[in-house]
């Protein structure tokens, strides 16, 4: 690794140039370089680890790339599989949150949206019903139409979803 100085008092270790005969890995490399940039993001205010935070950060990977690895030999145990295979890493990495999974914005949008929509349509069903008063078709015809179109649209909301994180 080279030192770079950024400034008199501080100093961001950067990974050089990958060499043939490296005993680190491509994506260890690459993490690091990723704790660089982002340490030195902003020029007039550089950022440094303690030696602390990167026992920190060592501990969690260590404790990360276990839990994967169990996680990983779980999944192809339920398969009544003998061997892991990256399928397997890449499932469980993806259920430990290493994959940084979210939800798209369909996904909210209509989760969301289709739970309003729903409710109101629910809540005018029930003022129609049981207030007192005349109501007229519109009323009732209205409120089904809210019931109806939000759920239709919560219930694709969570069938994404579903889909999403199945086994």
């Amino acid at each position: 690794m080279n030192t770079q100085t950024t400034s008199p008092a501080q100093s961001v270790q950067v990974p050089s140039a990958p060499a043939t005969n490296t005993s680190v890995p491509s994506n260890l490399t690459n993490a690091a370089q990723l704790i660089s940039s982002e340490l030195s993001r902003d020029p007039n205010n550089v950022m440094t680890l303690s030696p602390h935070a990167v026992s920190a950060l060592q501990t969690a990977h260590a404790a990360f790339l276990g839990d994967v690895g169990q996680e990983s030999i779980r999944i192809a145990r339920r398969a009544n599989l003998r061997t892991v295979d990256d399928s397997h890493v890449k499932e469980s990495a993806a259920r430990l949150g290493l994959q940084r999974a979210r939800k798209s914005v369909v996904e909210t949008a209509l989760n969301s949206i289709g739970g309003v929509i729903a409710g109101a349509g629910i809540a005018s069903i029930y003022a129609v019903n049981f207030a007192p008063g005349p109501h007229s078709s519109l009323e009732n015809i209205t409120g089904v139409a809210m019931a109806l179109v939000g759920g239709v649209a919560l219930a694709t909301g969570l069938t994404i979803s579903a889909l999403k994180h199945r086994d």
